[in-house]
């Protein structure tokens, strides 16, 4: 996804996402703005040979995307291959 599709992405969530309900993000992701292998890096840019605006996406800043729609960060585990499990916990006042 484009950085943008992922905004647009978390902006929606608060008008689909009930209150107490869950998001799972699933796969690679750079801490502190680096990669946290090589593979990593090596998936980065072939995602980026297929769409410069694609590519891995900082975990900082996609729960600050997620704490801006009214989500709340739960958990954060470690998966096969480089991969990320991120889960949170929508605590907006529900509509």
């Amino acid at each position: 996804m484009s950085w943008s599709d992922v905004i647009a992405f978390f902006e929606k969530l608060p008008g689909v996402l009930r209150h107490g309900g869950v998001l799972v993000v699933y796969g690679p992701f750079n801490e502190n703005g680096s990669f946290t292998s090589e593979s990593n890096a090596a998936f980065d840019d072939s995602l980026r040979a297929q769409n410069p605006k694609m590519g891995l996406r900082d975990i900082e800043k996609v729960v600050a995307l997620a704490e801006g729609a009214g989500l709340q960060w739960i958990a954060h585990h470690a998966m096969p291959a480089n991969n990320r499990c991120l889960i949170f916990r929508n605590i907006s006042q529900e509509t």
